[in-house]
C-alpha cells in the first residue's frame, strides 16, 4: 500500500505546558481533498501550525507524536524547508503584497526557483488555472476584491508546484460567489494528483468539495470520514 502523502500521528502540541492539541491523527492522500473543521478552540489553529512549522513563533511546541510527509519526519521543521519539499502553506485572508502588481506577487511567489525561464512557464500555468487574474497583472494588490486576492494567493503558492497545500479559512470574507469558484478551483488542483488539506469554519460548503473530513473538539478528532457522509450526520454540526 502506498504511504500517506501527509501523515499526523498522535500528535500534542500547545504553549508553555498546556496541551491544546492531544494525540490528532489524520492523513492525506494524492488527489483528495480533506477538509478539517471544528468549533472556536477546538485546536485546529495550533494542529495548523505544528504541521506548517510556525508554532514556535507563537510560542508554543509540538510535545508528542509526529508529523511523516512521504514518509519522512518533518516535526520542527521551518516554512522556507517544507516549501523546498513540495508543502506550501496559504494563509487565511488572501494574504499578499499590498503595494505590488499582481504580477509581482507572482514572481515573489516563485522567488525560490532561481530560473526566470522556469517562473515564466509557472506563471502561464497558474494563469490558465485563474484566469481571472489574467486582466490584472499591472494592477496593484490592495486594489484587489477579497476573492481576487485569495484567487492571487492561492496562484502564488502554486509557483513552486507543490504536492501538498495546506489553506487556512481559504473562504473567509467572500462572496457566496467567489466560495464556489475558489472550491471548484481547489478540486481542479487535487485532480492533478496534489493533496489539499484546509482548516475551515464554512464546514457545509467545505465539506461538499472533499473527499473526507475530520471534526476537532477540545483538541481531539471527534469525528471522522468520509465527506459525503459527514454532510448528513447531524452531530457533526450540532459540534460545530
Amino acid at each position: 500500500m502506498a504511504e500517506n502523502l501527509l501523515s499526523v500521528k498522535n500528535l500534542s502540541a500547545g504553549y508553555r505546558d498546556i496541551k491544546i492539541i492531544e494525540e490528532v491523527s489524520l492523513y492525506v492522500n494524492e488527489g483528495e481533498i480533506v477538509t478539517i473543521v471544528g468549533p472556536n478552540g477546538s485546536g485546529k489553529t495550533t494542529l495548523l501550525r505544528s504541521i506548517v512549522g510556525v508554532i514556535e513563533e507563537f510560542n508554543g511546541k509540538i510535545m508528542g507524536g509526529e508529523i511523516l510527509y512521504s514518509g519522512k519526519r518533518i516535526n520542527g521543521k521551518k516554512s522556507f524547508e517544507l516549501i523546498k519539499l513540495g508543502i506550501v502553506f496559504v494563509p487565511d485572508s488572501g494574504k499578499v503584497f499590498p503595494s505590488m502588481t499582481v504580477q509581482e506577487n507572482l514572481e515573489m511567489g516563485g522567488y525560490i526557483l532561481n530560473n526566470e525561464s522556469v517562473l515564466k512557464e509557472r506563471i502561464k500555468d497558474v494563469l490558465e488555472l485563474f484566469p481571472i487574474l489574467k486582466p490584472l497583472l499591472s494592477r496593484r494588490a490592495d486594489s484587489l476584491s477579497g476573492g481576487e486576492r485569495q484567487m492571487l494567493s492561492l496562484a502564488r503558492g502554486l509557483l513552486t508546484d507543490p504536492k501538498l497545500l495546506i489553506l487556512d479559512e481559504p473562504s473567509a470574507g467572500l462572496s457566496p460567489n467567489y466560495v464556489k469558484i475558489l472550491f471548484a478551483k481547489l478540486r481542479e488542483i487535487a485532480n492533478k494528483r496534489k493533496g489539499v488539506m484546509i482548516v475551515e469554519q464554512n464546514a457545509k460548503t467545505a465539506l461538499k468539495f472533499s473527499d473526507r473530513g475530520c471534526v476537532l473538539k477540545n483538541g481531539k478528532v471527534a469525528i471522522e470520514g468520509e465527506a459525503k457522509e459527514l454532510i448528513e450526520r447531524e452531530d457533526v454540526f450540532k459540534l460545530l
